[in-house]
């Protein structure tokens, strides 16, 4: 090692005016302040060593002192078919920047920061850390025709920070998730972010490990049909955002639109927790079912018999853990056949939150014990039950509003077939259906009513004790108990107990609520089911829709 004395001397008179040694090796320029650089060390003339690191100078195409000043974060800038990386030595040490036209690959063994903007419709950002990294896309605008826009890897949680206004898309051939994360990692910040996938049973926004989402406003995506995997002999659809492992979803808003067949708005293997954020989703593709050697993608016949490795359903958001929803609004619409609002593969749990849903099928679905402790909830299903637990169904608090289709489907439905049953022990409810499930055991200790009454939607439902008006439901403006209505959205629900009033809304065509008794959605359950607080068991209650009226015992 010696010191090539001359070089050095020549640029020392410009550090006592300058600020920044600028070293360039192709599109990557690294920056390293004056005061900082001490001696450079070179070997043999193939090396420079300089600010603790060691530049190959067959590879530097040019050396520079300006006052240019150096940022805190690596810097990647995006422009056509390359890109410009710039890079604070300081803060660099322990990573390797790789660029190739527009493809920008960061590998590195220590924490840093990365603000990645500019615009390219043939590029990729793809980073690999086994440290904590942050990473802000600000006003970015990326397209990878046959890969992942952005890539983020490795074993340290990376923060994935939105700046501005950005797009992220990838092509028809891509194999590979548009945003793709395979690292712990969490989405935040103020900008908005718009996410597109076109490829078949591809998702726009993936995670193979725990993903959580607290800030930002999230757009995504994705058109893609379903796809038969020859490989695992498994029908696979797209998700706008999907996990392998757990979901946390506490703040930003969230606008997902799927319309290939079996599309999910959000699909998650693991757990997923809601406490906060603005969630709205649309899915309007029908069922993929793969027989013989070809992939129905509107498939409408019985599927019993069909493995579930052979069949994709939609569905708003499709959870194969828990569910536990403590806040935030949630507002699903599915279109499609077979198309599911909410469901859990195990258990399900609302404390709180604003939760809307139209289904085709079932609008909440657990494939365990169902808990509703608080919340305010609308959920309509034009074909199938609105609230339908396979285990018990315990209501402890909050508004509910379950609207179900014709016998034997209904409003409320526990697994009453496996010896299950609704449980009340508080919360206003009103579930409309053919058969709506009603308590069977003695730890129900809120009293509830059944009845058969004519109701009109867009009109209110009201439950009276004489001339005192105890509760009041508005029927949404759309349901139509026949499972065909039009588009089937509810109105502004409003509820209230007594003590609050609202005008009902002008009158609405009569829409009847069948009746119905036993049947594998429910037992004699009546059209028409409401439970409150206020009632008392075996006292006599009026209910009235507009100029229908019926008398009921409390139960």
């Amino acid at each position: 090692m010696r010191k090539f004395a001359y070089i050095y001397a020549l640029l020392l008179p410009s550090f006592a005016v300058a600020e920044t040694l600028n070293i360039r090796q192709g599109s990557v320029t690294y920056m390293i302040a004056s005061d900082s650089a001490d001696e450079m060390m070179f070997n043999d003339g193939k090396t420079l060593a300089v600010g603790g690191m060691v530049f190959d100078l067959t590879t530097v195409s040019r050396m520079f002192v300006d006052n240019a000043l150096i940022p805190s974060e690596i810097l990647v800038a995006y422009s056509g078919s390359g890109a410009d990386v710039t890079v604070p030595v300081s803060s660099a040490v322990g990573a390797s920047v790789e660029v190739n036209g527009a493809q920008v690959s960061i590998v590195t063994t220590a924490p840093l920061s990365v603000r990645v903007s500019g615009t390219s419709t043939v590029g990729q950002f793809a980073l690999k850390t086994s440290e904590p990294v942050s990473v802000t896309l600000e006003n970015l605008v990326l397209t990878n025709p046959s890969d992942a826009a952005v890539s983020l890897t490795g074993s340290g949680k990376v923060d994935l920070i939105i700046s501005g206004e950005n797009s992220l898309a990838s092509g028809s051939a891509s194999e590979k998730p548009t945003l793709r994360f395979k690292t712990p990692a969490e989405i935040s910040g103020n900008g908005s972010l718009t996410v597109t996938a076109v490829a078949a049973a591809e998702k726009a926004i993936k995670s193979n490990d725990n993903l959580t989402i607290s800030g930002g406003e999230i757009t995504a995506t994705v058109s893609g049909m379903a796809l038969y995997d020859s490989t695992n002999k498994k029908v696979k659809a797209t998700a706008c955002i999907a996990s392998d492992l757990d979901m946390l979803i506490s703040g930003g808003t969230l606008n997902l639109t799927a319309t290939g067949a079996g599309g999910k708005g959000i699909s998650a293997d693991g757990n997923l927790t809601v406490c906060g954020g603005d969630i709205t989703i649309k899915t309007s593709g029908g069922m993929a079912v793969y027989s013989g050697s070809s992939l129905n993608q509107n498939y409408t016949g019985n599927t019993d018999r069909i493995s579930s490795d052979l069949k994709t359903s939609p569905k708003g958001i499709k959870v194969d853990g828990s569910i536990l929803i403590s806040g935030g609004n949630i507002d699903v619409t599915t279109s499609g056949n077979g198309g599911e609002g909410i469901e859990s593969k195990a258990t399900l749990n609302i404390s709180d939150g604003t939760i809307t849903v139209c289904a085709y099928d079932d609008a909440i679905n657990s494939s365990s014990h169902m808990y509703i402790s608080g919340g305010d909830i609308t959920v309509i299903a034009k074909n199938n039950d609105g609230l339908d637990s396979n285990g018990n169904m315990y209501i402890s608090g909050g508004t509910i509003r379950a609207f179900g289709s014709q016998a034997p489907e209904c409003g409320l439905d526990a697994n009453e077939e496996q010896g299950y049953s609704v449980i009340f022990t508080g919360g206003m409810i009103l579930g409309v259906g053919g058969n709506n499930s009603v308590p069977s055991s003695s730890a129900s200790t809120q009293p509830y009513l059944t009845s058969s009454i004519s109701l009109s939607a867009g009109q209110t439902l009201q439950i009276k004790d004489g001339s005192e008006i105890l509760a009041e439901f508005t029927i949404p403006s759309d349901y139509s108990s026949s499972g065909n209505g039009g588009g089937w959205r509810p109105a502004p629900p409003m509820s209230r107990m007594s003590g609050m009033h609202t005008p009902p809304p002008a009158a609405a065509p009569p829409v009847m609520a069948p009746g119905g008794w036993g049947g594998p959605g429910g037992s004699q359950g009546g059209g028409v089911l409401v439970s409150l607080p206020t009632l008392v068991k075996g006292k006599s209650y009026t209910l009235t829709n507009g100029s229908s009226s019926s008398a009921a015992t409390a139960k």
